[in-house]
């Protein structure tokens, strides 16, 4: 019989889905199967596990806690626990998390492009440990300057009491303020509390978020900018962890660090004085509808102007043509597409909005360096040595 893998678990946020599809992608290349199993509490996980039988199984730890959590119901079968507490790790058990400090370094970057007067993070309320994990490496990728922190200790009985929170600690800082929030559902709040003092993003305030939820960020006004975890090759090499504890069931637990991230840069950490507000409603039609066909002439008729004062009017506060800009957000998309296996690359160049393949397989080899073909291979290469392995004592 072909290898039968349970994914539990605890979360439907887009992150979890995307981990989930990744392991998928991954078993099916393999021969495996899958079956996706909410934890709706932990002893029923041992119920589970005794009635399919699994040969082995994943378990999207990101909401469980591990006093909570009777690993002994996994003794049986291989088991990697994804982006799980710190003390699962002394429990003898295989962890695959998010590396903290990837996701720090690239806000930091981002932000410390622009010259801020005050840096800032936003925990999650009652302050998870990834959360604390982020705000820590955040201080120190920020380097020299004072990084201001607002981690609440309790949950808010409504989003109107974290509102008046956050602006209460906002108003206290000088402007402009860089911030980073723990996750992208923050930056909403911290928007609505900046625009409680009167603060305009991303004039007063920059703000990049955490783990590019698309459907959130690119509904918020600005468009959020945010960190971008490679879901997907996480849940992937949680698969390939698996294929490897079946092969020696005596080795020691691993203990992996997964820092895949890139930064998806939208108009909450752009600024620019002139045409600001032209420039950010064709920078977020273009990120929204790049890859559907959209033209220079139709992103530039925001600025109602003739096309060339249009054009130079972006450039200055985009720099570089809105062409440019297009073929940017179609090539983000094509490198996402061609790093998916199950993808046919000759389907990529229309999925991004081209109908002339050859332009746009010539595009993105000069743009990238490199053909979709081995892009692909080099982006398989990456994912395994993003991968950290390092044994327990």
């Amino acid at each position: 019989m072909k290898r039968f893998i349970a994914y539990f678990h605890s979360s439907a946020t887009a992150p979890s889905q995307r981990k989930a599809l990744g392991a998928c992608r991954a078993a099916r290349l393999r021969g495996w199967s899958v079956l996706r199993l909410d934890i709706i509490s932990p002893t029923q996980i041992g119920d589970d596990i005794r009635y399919w039988r699994p040969d082995g199984c994943i378990v999207d730890a990101v909401k469980l806690r591990p006093e909570l959590l009777d690993v002994k119901a996994f003794a049986k079968q291989p088991t990697v626990f994804i982006d799980c507490a710190p003390s699962f790790a002394s429990r003898n058990v295989n962890t695959l998390v998010q590396d903290a400090a990837a996701t720090a370094n690239a806000a930091a970057e981002e932000l410390l492009k622009h010259d801020m007067k005050s840096y800032a993070y936003v925990a999650w309320p009652r302050r998870p440990f990834w959360s604390e994990a982020r705000g820590d490496a955040f201080t120190k990728a920020v380097g020299a300057h004072e990084v201001h922190m607002f981690r609440p200790e309790h949950a808010f009985k409504d989003r109107e009491s974290l509102v008046r929170s956050l602006a209460k600690w906002l108003g206290d800082l000088p402007t402009p303020i860089g911030v980073f929030t723990a996750a992208d559902t923050l930056s909403e709040q911290v928007m609505e509390a900046a625009g409680v003092l009167g603060l305009r993003a991303p004039e007063d305030l920059m703000i990049i978020g955490t783990d590019n939820d698309e459907f959130f960020c690119e509904n918020l006004r600005p468009m959020l900018s945010s960190v971008s975890h490679d879901f997907m090759a996480e849940g992937e090499r949680a698969v390939e962890m698996i294929e490897e504890l079946l092969g020696n069931p005596s080795a020691a637990p691993l203990h992996e660090t997964f820092g895949s991230v890139s930064v998806v840069s939208r108009a909450s950490t752009r600024r620019s004085a002139k045409f600001y507000h032209a420039a950010t409603e064709a920078l977020d039609m273009i990120r929204e509808r790049a890859t559907s066909g959209l033209t220079a002439a139709e992103a530039l008729e925001c600025f109602g102007c003739s096309r060339r004062l249009a054009e130079k009017r972006f450039r200055e506060t985009a720099g570089r043509s809105v062409v440019d800009e297009i073929h940017a957000v179609q090539l983000e998309r094509a490198k996402e597409l061609a790093a998916n296996p199950a993808i046919k690359l000759s389907a990529i160049p229309q999925m991004c909005g081209h109908h002339s393949s050859p332009f746009f397989l010539r595009l993105f080899k000069r743009t990238v360096g490199c053909t979709m073909n081995e892009y692909r291979m080099r982006s398989r290469r990456n994912r395994l040595s993003a991968a950290s392995p390092h044994a327990a004592p």
